[in-house]
């Protein structure tokens, strides 16, 4: 999938938390949603050195609504992603919850504080390993092959391999 489709594919399935991404899917649209949330930064960084009140009404509550949409959309292209490994999002939401927990412990148990960053750090490490995996071919618990075409390969319904669906020439993930 190049970064035009992957950017469609993004917005198009925002909230959308079943079904399957594949690899370049997910890459590009992170690529994507990154670029976009260095902008956002810039431009806070930028009106906050303006001393034109005015304008300075309506830019917060746009950009913020940008970043829940990317928030938002970036879950649910996760949750597609451990899909197609055949994984659940659970593994996502265990990482988050590690992050935030990290991210208010105190810094008066140093201990305390050492452990949920270290512990954070190992899942967000087999996060972004799970994340790299090549798609089950065939078809899961969570839907068909994004790669590949929804047809059976035979439609004798008594044959095992019905669960296979032919190859899409559109784009090869292994390229």
């Amino acid at each position: 999938m190049n970064f035009v489709d992957a950017i469609k594919s993004y917005v198009k399935n925002w909230i959308k938390f079943s079904g399957r991404s594949s690899r370049s899917e997910y890459w590009w649209a992170t690529l994507f949603s990154n670029i976009i949330n260095y902008l956002i930064a810039y431009y806070l960084l930028l009106i906050t050195t303006l001393d034109d009140s005015a304008s300075l009404g309506l830019v917060p509550l746009l950009l913020t609504s940008v970043l829940i949409f990317l928030t938002i959309a970036s879950s649910a292209l996760a949750f597609r992603r451990l899909h197609d490994i055949n994984k659940s999002g659970l593994i996502y939401i265990i990482t988050l919850v590690l992050i935030f927990i990290a991210s208010f412990s105190s810094t008066q148990n140093i201990v305390q504080s050492a452990f949920f960053d270290i512990i954070q750090i190992i899942f967000c490490i087999v996060l972004i390993g799970l994340f790299c995996v090549r798609g089950k071919l065939e078809n899961n618990k969570y839907g068909p092959n994004p790669l590949f075409i929804d047809k059976p390969i035979d439609s004798n319904p008594n044959n095992e391999n019905n669960n296979l669906i032919e190859e899409k020439t559109i784009w090869d993930e292994n390229k």
